[in-house]
């Protein structure tokens, strides 16, 4: 037994000039079958395969799944118009941030992508200047810092330090070393990449809510930060199961009817219904294991927590 998308279902019934009585009669499946099946309703395989092919698509259309154009074909074709493919791997949770970022600003996951060169471009380069700025204003101070101390030994040694910091700083920026790494060749320093902490300060200075997971070189693997989870709240409810349909693709942000889209404001009674929309496009087989992982986990939290914290936790 299977269901079907709903919504795919709409759109391949009026692709195909058809109605449900119609695909009853030609399919030879009784009516209220063709009724259930249009409500997400589980069906035998057989039935689907019948409702498909009269209806000139693929199982997998039904549930959503668009159809694999001929690649090779399609390739050639946007190629001689300039245009390339970019084969790019995106973790569970950078898609996820594609999706929210999208919708919180109101433009296409495509133009992120267009963007995405020229803005990281312009942080770097902004990062830089920053830290040539920095060390124009330090050279500026220093004269006023030595003098009448030029005797004390450790002056003499700091001189000689601010001297070594300063060329492995100007040599850094000159290179577009982002993160610093080469002030820092050894990499003894503790401190966040350079770039890293940019980033951070410019969200703050912003008002991004910082992200989550931003380590010390974020920007050379970046895979597992989030961002505006307030948002993703907005729209999933806080629901885990609706915050699933998200992160693996069962359905997109984009894809969520538009009197159910997330609004400043809306009334409880919206978000249930956004919720549940979102919660029945996971497979139930999906969601059981969802469950058995996050229940493993806290069976795993619960062999670690000390003897006396579970005497008082069940106390």
């Amino acid at each position: 037994m299977t269901k079907i998308d709903p919504d795919a279902f709409d759109r391949l019934l009026k692709r195909r000039g058809t109605t449900k009585s119609a695909l009853a009669r030609a399919t030879g499946v009784v009516r209220n079958t063709i009724r259930r099946i249009a409500k997400g309703n589980a069906c035998h395989g057989s039935t689907l395969e019948k409702v498909a092919r009269e209806l000139g698509c693929s199982v997998d259309e039904l549930h959503g799944i668009p159809p694999m154009p001929n690649e090779a074909g399609r390739r050639a074709e946007l190629r001689e118009v300039g245009i390339h493919r970019l084969a790019i791997h995106l973790s569970t949770q950078m898609n996820l941030n594609y999706q929210l970022v999208a919708d919180r600003y109101g433009v296409t996951s495509d133009a992120l992508v267009q963007a995405a060169p020229l803005c990281f471009a312009l942080l770097a380069e902004l990062s830089l200047k920053r830290r040539q700025d920095a060390i124009t204003s330090l050279v500026e101070s220093m004269p006023a810092f030595d003098k009448g101390f030029e005797h004390l030994p450790l002056v003499q040694a700091g001189l000689w330090k601010f001297d070594q910091a300063y060329d492995a700083e100007i040599a850094s920026v000159k290179a577009r070393d982002l993160e610093g790494k080469l002030a820092d060749p050894d990499g003894e320093s503790d401190s966040e990449g350079v770039f890293s902490a940019f980033i951070r300060k410019l969200m703050t200075e912003t008002g991004i809510p910082e992200a989550d997971d931003l380590g010390r070189e974020a920007f050379q693997s970046l895979s597992n930060y989030r961002l505006f989870a307030d948002h993703l709240t907005n729209i999933t409810g806080g629901s885990r199961r609706a915050e699933l349909a998200l992160e693996k693709r069962h359905t997109t942000i984009l894809q969520v009817p538009k009197e159910l889209s997330w609004s400043p404001g809306e009334q409880e009674n919206a978000v249930a219904s956004r919720v549940a929309w979102l919660e029945s496009k996971v497979p139930e087989a999906v969601w059981l294991e969802e469950e058995a992982k996050w229940a493993s986990l806290l069976a795993d939290l619960d062999d670690l927590m000390p003897t006396s914290d579970k005497d008082d936790r069940d106390a």
